[in-house]
């Protein structure tokens, strides 16, 4: 009895202990109804199968674990996506958040991008969306900070609202050729991006496209009709021509912003009450247009003062630097207007030695000194001495070994 009491204890005691052993998270599984995933132990991400990569929720907060991307368990040990031929959608918010991804291949299998599916991975960079892709959702992109390239489909129409919203290290870009739409926000808060082209077809620059800017330069297509509320809102324009075709520009347009010059090359506009809000800035119209007659120079917002102009007014397009500056001369930069070719030169200033020490250490017969060399343009100099080091000797040693039975000193 005592025997058969015994086994039945061992045997609820390995039970209990196989009950608490944790769960291992799984690094495969499946990611749609013919999809695939897993996870490599150098921390490659790899979709296999067919058709869609399910639809899973933005997973900057750790919520609704049964429809989270499953990987979210290893968000820190992925550094790369790989998605295999087959797989023809990436779901809404499939790889967001993902701190250490520096990479993805799509394949020319998929057509269609989801919301937000690479939303928040900062080290994301140099992105090529293949040109069987048509369709694209919001803010696929937005907040990758490391963005610096990026290729889009040529069959893509429209750039989805927030594509691009804050990739700040984003300076160029270049528009499929087929894009007649760029929704709200696509490129706000893009604070390194320099210049831009938006191309013939596009007719509103909509609610905030380029809101917090860096640009220097924009070129406006003369397709463009409608200038909408805080389009331009805080960026660094300081200059922008608008199209003859402009028909109206919104509230806030430029609200906030560093332009002091906006030329006008056509009718004026409908413009809304505070369509120059909070900028002090000069207006310059065609003085040979009938349209523009004093009694319509109102109060639009901002401090502004209309100037009629005539000829040509020039439209540059990026720097671009012929001569680096060096630490012993300026460099220079050139752009050139689009329209007439007009060149316009500039100085970069100086740069500043940047120079990094070295100790060449002594010895006990002669002393060392410091040198300091510029990691620009590798100039150096002697600093400040070091003296000779002190000898360090070691023990008495025998030369000659004593005769025997003669003691030590």
């Amino acid at each position: 009895m005592k025997s058969t009491l015994l086994i039945l204890l061992c045997v609820l005691c390995i039970l209990v202990s196989l009950l608490v052993i944790p769960a291992q998270a799984a690094t495969s599984g499946a990611c749609g109804d013919n999809a695939t995933w897993s996870l490599s132990d150098s921390g490659v991400l790899t979709i296999s199968g067919t058709g869609a990569i399910r639809d899973y929720i933005y997973s900057g907060a750790n919520l609704w674990p049964l429809i989270k991307a499953p990987w979210r368990e290893y968000d820190e040990k992925v550094t790369k996506i790989v998605i295999e031929p087959g797989i023809t959608r990436i779901g809404d918010n499939a790889f967001c958040c993902l701190p250490n991804v520096t990479s993805v291949s799509i394949p020319d299998t998929v057509t269609s991008i989801g919301e937000a599916a690479f939303c928040d991975d900062k080290k994301l960079d140099n992105v090529t969306v293949p040109d069987s892709v048509t369709e694209m959702e919001q803010s696929v992109f937005k907040r990758c900070s490391a963005l610096s390239n990026i290729k889009l489909s040529e069959k893509l129409t429209y750039i989805p609202g927030a594509t691009f919203e804050s990739c700040n290290s984003l300076r160029t870009f270049t528009f499929p050729s087929k894009i007649t739409v760029i929704h709200g926000s696509a490129f706000a808060s893009c604070g390194s991006l320099e210049s831009i082209v938006i191309p013939e077809g596009i007719t509103e620059i909509q609610h905030k496209t380029f809101a917090h800017c860096g640009l220097s330069s924009i070129q406006l297509p003369d397709s463009l009709e409608k200038i909408n509320v805080r389009a331009f809102y805080g960026s660094k324009l300081t200059q922008i021509i608008i199209p003859k075709n402009v028909k109206s520009i919104l509230n806030d347009a430029f609200d906030m912003s560093q332009i002091t010059k906006i030329y006008f090359t056509g009718d004026i506009p409908n413009l809304n009450l505070s369509a120059f809000s909070c900028i002090t800035a000069t207006i310059y119209y065609p003085q040979d247009n009938e349209t523009w007659i004093e009694e319509l120079f109102l109060d639009y917002g901002g401090n502004v003062t209309y100037e009629a102009y005539s000829g040509h007014v020039h439209s540059f397009g990026a720097w671009k630097t012929t001569q680096e500056a060096t630490c012993t001369q300026p460099g220079t930069q050139i752009r050139v207007c689009t329209q007439c070719n007009t060149p316009e030169q500039k100085t970069i200033e100086q740069l500043t030695h940047n120079y990094q020490s070295k100790t060449v250490l002594s010895d006990c017969t002669k002393g060392g000194y410091v040198t300091y060399t510029c990691e620009l343009c590798k100039d150096s100099y002697e600093g400040e001495t070091i003296p000779a080091g002190d000898h360090d000797y070691g023990g008495w040693v025998w030369i000659v070994e004593p005769f025997e039975g003669v003691e030590e000193a």
